[in-house]
């Protein structure tokens, strides 16, 4: 009986969720112990942050960039120093991006990861 009162609300919210994720195409460029660089490819998601993405020993380090928001068709390239908490970047790690979009009711979404992620050089 719950179900039936339930059922609903999640189907909306999946179904936004998964459309509003999909018109966000954004991933992971290049990555070294002093820079990463991701880029937007077009879509009508409304980007509102990006999150990186780094594997370290098997350990996944997210960090929210508030700041790294991008426009559509455009790359950034972002310090790895100015990212915070610190993390110290090393060959072999891993990098990816995801994007939070503000969905149409203005909820904050965090859309899944860009595959695939990327291996960081030594610079």
């Amino acid at each position: 009986i719950i179900w039936s009162f339930v059922q609903p609300a999640i189907k909306r919210s999946a179904s936004q969720v998964t459309g509003d994720c999909i018109n966000l195409k954004i991933e992971p460029v290049s990555c070294n112990s002093t820079r990463v660089v991701y880029k937007r490819d077009a879509g009508t998601a409304n980007l509102k942050d990006v999150m990186f993405v780094f594997g370290q020993g098997g350990t996944d380090n997210v960090r929210n960039i508030s700041s790294a928001s991008i426009g559509e068709l455009e790359s950034k390239s972002v310090l790895v120093s100015t990212v915070t908490p610190v993390i110290a970047i090393s060959g072999g790690d891993t990098f990816t991006v995801a994007g939070v979009i503000q969905t149409g009711s203005g909820e904050l979404i965090t859309c899944t990861e860009a595959e695939p992620r990327i291996t960081c050089t030594s610079p």
